[in-house]
């Protein structure tokens, strides 16, 4: 049996994409990327090793799973979750998609483009996220 995980944007303290924002947002001048209106299909790190545990321990489970969380958010949305979390003031000021383009490439396409993506699969087959909104799920991962 082969099991393929897709992941979203993995919600962790010490690295990924929050551990990259914090400091921008520590200093009160964090903001979205392009418009701030794409889509991000994110997970809290504590639910993808749920879901590999899971994937593991079942039987039932196979094939491609989409490991991300049931609630989709905009990039602003992320933003202001992120800003809460660490109480600072969020302007939403946007970061011009041709600055991130050229410090990330071609991977900056899933930040500047967006993408909705659903765990369908996992949660028909009965998984339960624990983490499901995005502002307590930034909380919890800055917390960790």
């Amino acid at each position: 049996r082969v099991v393929v995980a897709r992941l979203g944007i993995v919600l962790g303290r010490e690295s990924g994409v929050l551990a990259n924002m914090m400091p921008a947002f520590s200093a009160g001048a964090g903001g979205p990327i392009g418009t701030g209106e794409q889509a991000v299909s994110w997970i809290h790190v504590e639910d993808m090793v749920s879901i590999i545990v899971y994937a593991c321990t079942n039987p039932s489970v196979s094939g491609v799973i989409n490991a991300t969380a049931p609630n989709p958010c905009t990039m602003s949305d992320l933003c202001r979750a992120l800003a809460g979390a660490l109480r600072r003031p969020y302007f939403g000021i946007p970061v011009p998609e041709p600055v991130v383009k050229l410090g990330l490439g071609e991977a900056s396409a899933i930040l500047t483009e967006g993408q909705v993506v659903m765990p369908k699969r996992l949660l028909d087959s009965g998984f339960k996220f624990a983490h499901t909104e995005i502002t307590e799920a930034v909380a919890d991962a800055l917390k960790r």
